[in-house]
């Protein structure tokens, strides 16, 4: 089946424990030791450890490509792209494929929380210290016991990240 076919309702995590609303759905992930959200209608599904082929003169960032049904897909590392990398490299499981429009990239994971409902009205401001590219990717931020969860508006990150890989003359 062509992931890009796959219907935003055949979302593969099940939203039979989330109360409310469930456009408050929101997937919830770690990379190491950030955590993040995306809007659960944009997770199309979660794959196994991949490795990804390299693509010269791609940012770092920008781990390669990998296969999945026919369809290539990019692969990249969020912590490095918003400038979170703190040296040790985390020993990732998973990676998070997400849809957007017609584009689809890969994130890799650490662990998955899974689909929480989240109220919009304990979402907070992004903290002002935080890196720059991360900010201009983020709805906001949640606190979940201790830990901070970045949410991702995935629109944002996929215009951010697309403009950061083309190349002048594109």
């Amino acid at each position: 089946m062509d992931l890009r076919s796959r219907k935003r309702s055949s979302n593969p995590f099940s939203l039979s424990d989330v109360e409310g609303d469930l456009n408050n759905a929101y997937f919830v992930f770690f990379d190491g030791r950030e955590g993040y959200s995306l809007m659960s209608k944009d997770v199309v599904e979660v794959a196994p450890r991949a490795a990804p082929t390299r693509v010269p003169f791609t940012p770092p960032w920008m781990e390669g490509v990998i296969s999945a049904r026919g369809e290539i897909i990019p692969v990249i590392d969020l912590n490095r792209y918003f400038g979170l990398q703190d040296g040790d490299e985390p020993d990732r499981q998973r990676l998070i494929v997400v849809q957007q429009d017609e584009q689809l990239v890969a994130i890799w994971a650490t662990s998955i929380t899974g689909v929480e409902a989240l109220s919009p009205e304990n979402m907070e401001a992004p903290m002002s210290t935080l890196p720059h590219p991360l900010t201009q990717c983020m709805l906001g931020q949640w606190r979940k016991g201790d830990r901070i969860i970045y949410c991702l508006d995935t629109k944002k990150l996929f215009q951010q990240t697309s403009h950061a890989l083309k190349t002048p003359g594109d």
